[in-house]
């Protein structure tokens, strides 16, 4: 998802948007935590952290920036339906860096150890 399609003015989202940045990945963070679409299952709200526990290992820091909508996800409102997914990195799509994304249509060809399932989700605050 492309942070430029969170266009309205009002939103958290739109808020949290103006104090973040995009990082070396192509992916928009706040204080060093990748911002992420996430489903409603999990009771998050914009600006809350958490981390995606990867079934090697590895453990991604996120940011909710999007909340996911109901309709698009399974009846637990955690994985798209449509992808399988649960998390949705948003990303800048202007940056060069994102052209991988762009292709495979999956964040996990960012790193080599992305490149694995999302076992859990772990709340931070």
């Amino acid at each position: 998802m492309d942070y430029k399609t969170i266009n309205n003015v009002s939103s958290d989202q739109y808020a949290l948007q103006l104090n973040s940045y995009t990082g070396d990945l192509g992916i928009r963070m706040y204080n060093g935590r990748y911002l992420v679409a996430i489903g409603s299952y999990f009771g998050l709200n914009i600006g809350n952290e958490f981390d995606i526990m990867l079934e090697n290992g590895t453990i991604i820091p996120a940011v909710m920036g999007d909340l996911k909508d109901d309709n698009d996800t399974d009846v637990n409102n955690v994985y798209t339906i449509k992808t399988n997914c649960c998390t949705e990195f948003i990303i800048d799509s202007s940056s060069a860096a994102t052209n991988i994304f762009k292709r495979y249509g999956d964040v996990s060809y960012a790193a080599q150890d992305w490149n694995s399932k999302v076992v859990a989700i772990q709340i931070i605050n």
